[in-house]
């Protein structure tokens, strides 16, 4: 007789993580509350996100103490850990509830929820709401955001953003900011022409942004055609509809396809002027000697 008896094992149920997340690997049952069930177990609960937000937080103060010069990194390059706010000190918590997720953390609700607080704030545009009063909100700020910091720049010669393509963004347009946005949109363009240059599947090729970084392959030519005839077309009907259209009276009015008189005129002043003022280089052109330069 066999002394050993084995017993059948005991199956547990497990109920499957009830956040919002569709790539969540943890169960109710499993340990929730620390960063590393945020970020590698994609998990979205409450106790997770809270761990990530104090995580975060704790990163972004021993980066600053390095930058300051308060503290250094050791031979290893790491961080200095802090003693408090250390995102060991997130609770750990188990058997998540449902009903906790879905007050806590109404993420896919909140979609659907025009009566949620988080409509019309930044939160609500960064949570990923494109209502129109997230989207006021996030405009408003970034508005605000770009004022307060072009008031620093004015008042501050020496502001880091001086001579940077974000100084020009922010509306600075001194010589350093301009030559700056100058230089990184030459830069960038040399790139993607690069990027294209070597794939001839780059999603950019057949578009008219294809056109502006500089390719002239047949896609990219008649896709800016394409581009400038509708705006063409569009342009015109708006002047058609509205005599008192900006472009009226103008060349570009011309160009684009309207004959009324204004037009007409202001494209006929343009010519005699062009013609002008050829002339009057090609004067100057012949009265210099160059073999004596």
């Amino acid at each position: 007789m066999n002394k050993y008896i084995f017993a059948a094992p005991r199956l547990k149920t497990k109920t499957p993580c009830p956040c919002p997340s569709d790539s969540c690997n943890l169960f109710a049952e499993s340990a929730h509350g620390s960063y590393a069930a945020y970020k590698l177990k994609n998990c979205r609960c409450e106790p997770c996100r809270d761990a990530n937000a104090i995580y975060n937080r704790d990163l972004k103060k021993r980066q600053n103490m390095v930058d300051s010069g308060e503290v250094t990194r050791d031979d290893y390059g790491r961080l200095p850990r802090l003693d408090k706010g250390s995102n060991l000190d997130a609770p750990v918590k188990r058997n998540v509830s449902l009903n906790e997720i879905q007050t806590k953390l109404p993420v896919k609700n909140f979609f659907n929820d025009p009566n949620d607080p988080r409509h019309g704030t930044t939160n609500g545009y960064k949570v990923g709401c494109r209502c129109d009063p997230c989207r006021n909100a996030d405009s408003e700020y970034k508005k605000q955001y770009k004022l307060d910091r072009l008031q620093e720049m004015q008042n501050d010669p020496d502001h880091k953003f001086h001579g940077t393509p974000n100084g020009y963004i922010i509306g600075c347009r001194c010589d350093p900011c301009r030559n700056a946005d100058s230089e990184h949109h030459k830069q960038y363009k040399l790139d993607k022409l690069e990027e294209m240059q070597n794939d001839p599947d780059h999603k950019f090729h057949g578009t008219r942004n294809g056109y502006k970084v500089g390719c002239r392959c047949d896609d990219c030519t008649d896709a800016n055609s394409e581009y400038k005839k509708q705006y063409n077309l569009d342009k015109l009907e708006e002047m058609q509809n509205d005599p008192d259209h900006k472009f009226h009276g103008t060349k570009n009015g011309y160009n684009i396809g309207c004959r009324c008189d204004d037009c007409t005129d202001a494209n006929s002043e343009y010519k005699k002027q062009y013609r002008k003022n050829k002339k009057q280089s090609s004067m100057w052109y012949d009265k210099v000697n160059w073999y004596e330069l």
